[in-house]
Parts: structure tokens; C-alpha cells; sequence
């Protein structure tokens, strides 16, 4: 080979040599670089507890990020609420690695305002990881929705059962107040005694109370016969509430009465006087009735008779004969 093309070959191999070496030196200068790309197909696949929030309180939301692709390494979460929802602690977890198939849970705290009753929010979810044989991290987003319903909780106070005792075939009556605790009103409220023994139901034993906005009472009554066949004793009287929340789930729970049967006491034989007063109020108007007609009948038949005697004239005395 002549001397100048192994000049040529020499300088080919040095520029070779000094383009692999600047790609090596790109690469390691590229290490430690982050550089983030996002795209439509996501490695994770994201699950969530509950994603209805209840105003007014925390509310605990599990997020579990299950790895669908290969291994990954230094991985970071990063999860954004929208206001005026609120995080409770940090909203940046890490973890050094997710193997093939894993899950990473995140458990978190999430507190609504009442303000934000009725409305839907969305969170965005934000993971940054580095795949094995990879000199820059993968960056994917994930959406979470959320709704804030309100809350219903229904009490019941000042419970009567009147009257206390109360005698066979006579009629009892359940009174008492409901009290809406929550922060949105109970749709659909009625109130019904439940079957029991000793009570006859009847029309007057379902009510319907309809709407009962928060911190508002709302009385209500119901009626039953008692059956004339109850034996004597105490007896337990059930009244079941029906409701429905915002959400038009149908809640339900009952308040408990208890009232006393008692046999009708003997009533003490009248007096003399409340005898003869009873007399004369049911009987006697009869008699002094007829006794009245009776007098009056003979009054007219006196001064009948009187009217057909004769009336006596004045005899005169005749002169005698000498």
C-alpha cells in the first residue's frame, strides 16, 4: 500500500475515533439530565377508593398506581387538587422503584368546603420515572375526577307516647321532633309506626313529612288503636324514618316508645242523689210529662162538668088565700 492511502485510512480511523468519543462524552454529559416527554400511551394504570367527597369533612382517597411495563426506577408522584379542595400534608411521594406488574398505594386526606356542594373538580396526577437502559425520565399524566355531595344525618328528640296508659280500644299517640345535623337538606322524609303488638295501624299511623332542611326541626304524629284484646303490660312501639340525601340514596332508622296497657278500673256504684239525678234526667221528664197532661186533662174536664149544671133561679113566695 502506497504511503498516501495509508495517510487516508489513518485520518478516516482518527475521525472515527473522535466521533465515538463525542457521543460517549454526549452521553455521559446527558446522564444525569432530566428530560421529559409526555404522550398518549401510559405505562401506569391509575385506580382510585372513592372519588365522592363528603363536604365538611376529610375525606380518605386511596391511589393505587399499578406498573404495566417494565421495570422502572427513581420514580416521583406528584398530585395537584384544584381549589378549594384541599390537600392535607405533601403532595410529592417518591419511590426508588416499581418493578414489572407493582403497585405503589398513595393514601391521602381531602377536605370540601360546604361552598363546594354540587360541584365536580378535577386532579391531576403527574409521574416522572427512568426506564432501565434509559438516559433521560418519562413524564405521564393521569385525571382524577371528583363530586363534593353534601351530608344528611336525621335524629329524633322529645319522643311522647300519649296518653302513657292506656286502655283497650282507646287510641295512643307517637309524637316527636326530627333534626337535620348535616349540611344539605333530607328530600323525601315520611315517618310510619311499624306493626307491633298490641296496636291496630290505621290511615293516621304513616305520615309524610316531605323536606327538612338542615338545623331545622320538624315535628310530627302518629296514631294507632290499641287492640281490645291487649293484655296488661308494657309494650314497645317502633317508628321508622325514611329520608334521601343529595344523592338520592334512601336512608332509614327508627325510634323507639313504649307505653302501658291497663284494664279499664271499676267505676264505684252512684249515690242516692246522683241515682235520682240520673232518673230524672233519662226517665223522669217522661213521668212529669204525663203528669202534667194528666192535671191539665183534669182541669178541662172540671170546668167542663161546671158548664153543663143548671143554673138555680129565685123562688118567689105566692100570696095566700084568706
Amino acid at each position: 500500500m502506497s504511503k498516501p492511502k495509508r495517510e487516508g485510512l489513518m485520518r478516516n480511523e482518527i475521525k472515527t475515533s473522535i466521533v465515538i468519543a463525542l457521543i460517549v462524552l454526549t452521553a455521559c454529559w446527558y446522564k444525569d439530565v432530566e428530560v421529559t416527554h409526555s404522550g398518549p400511551v401510559t405505562q401506569f394504570a391509575l385506580d382510585i377508593s372513592e372519588n365522592h367527597l363528603t363536604a365538611g369533612f376529610n375525606n380518605t382517597v386511596k391511589i393505587e398506581l399499578t406498573n404495566n411495563g417494565e421495570n422502572v426506577y427513581d420514580v416521583d408522584v406528584a398530585l395537584t387538587l384544584p381549589p378549594p379542595l384541599t390537600l392535607s400534608g405533601d403532595n410529592h411521594w417518591r419511590a426508588p422503584s416499581i418493578k414489572k406488574n407493582s403497585s405503589l398505594t398513595i393514601e391521602i386526606l381531602v377536605y370540601a368546603p360546604t361552598s363546594a356542594i354540587g360541584n365536580t373538580f378535577t386532579a391531576s396526577v403527574v409521574l416522572t420515572y427512568k426506564e432501565l437502559g434509559y438516559v433521560y425520565y418519562t413524564s405521564e399524566m393521569h385525571s382524577i375526577g371528583f363530586v363534593v355531595h353534601g351530608w344528611v344525618k336525621m335524629v329524633a328528640y322529645g319522643v311522647t307516647v300519649s296518653p302513657e296508659k292506656a286502655e283497650p280500644g282507646t287510641d295512643v299517640t307517637i309524637s316527636a321532633n326530627l333534626l337535620n345535623q348535616g349540611n344539605v337538606a333530607a328530600m323525601y322524609v315520611n315517618v310510619s309506626l311499624l306493626p307491633a303488638e298490641a296496636l291496630v295501624l290505621h290511615e293516621q299511623s304513616t305520615s309524610y313529612v316531605g323536606q327538612v332542611d338542615p338545623n331545622s326541626p320538624a315535628p310530627f304524629s302518629l296514631a294507632a288503636s290499641v287492640d281490645p284484646n291487649a293484655r296488661n303490660g308494657s309494650y314497645i312501639v317502633r317508628v321508622a324514618v325514611f329520608y334521601q340525601d343529595d344523592r338520592h340514596l334512601v336512608h332509614t332508622f327508627t325510634v323507639n316508645a313504649q307505653f302501658e296497657v291497663v284494664q279499664p278500673s271499676p267505676k264505684p256504684p252512684p249515690s242516692t242523689r246522683m241515682q235520682f239525678e240520673e232518673w230524672l234526667w233519662r226517665d223522669g221528664w217522661i213521668y212529669l210529662s204525663g203528669t202534667v197532661i194528666v192535671i191539665l186533662a183534669a182541669i178541662l174536664l172540671i170546668r167542663r162538668a161546671r158548664r153543663k149544671q143548671p143554673q138555680l133561679g129565685v123562688i118567689k113566695e105566692l100570696p095566700t088565700k084568706t
